[in-house]
């Protein structure tokens, strides 16, 4: 967790202020948080309490569930049915979700 904000302030900062035009360290753009979130097109529950614990594995975080605002007569959706689930990370958990991901990714 405190290697990838060092990594992050120590070379990832510095290398986009030399390539770019920016002139003051605040301005570069940072990573503050990664939404992860599951829409499913069949509302099933078994379905969706599997999408659900496949994002809490994932993540270790538990994950919420998202309904629908309007209902939609042609996908057959009811105002306020459940349609997927999200997680948010921030902070720590978000940095131990980007190393893994950018571990798997460089191997």
């Amino acid at each position: 967790m405190h290697n990838y904000s060092f990594h992050s302030k120590n070379l990832i900062q510095y290398d986009l202020l030399s390539q770019f035009t920016q002139s003051n360290f605040y301005l570069t753009p940072k990573l503050k948080k990664i939404v992860l979130n599951f829409g499913i097109k069949e509302i099933n529950f078994k379905n969706l309490i599997l999408v659900a614990s496949a994002l809490e594995v994932v993540t270790t975080q538990k994950a919420i569930l998202t309904t629908s605002s309007k209902s939609n007569i042609f996908l057959k959706i009811r105002k306020g049915a459940p349609v997927g689930c999200r997680v948010d990370l921030r902070k720590n958990s978000m940095s131990t979700f980007f190393r893994k991901i950018h571990y798997c990714c460089t191997t």
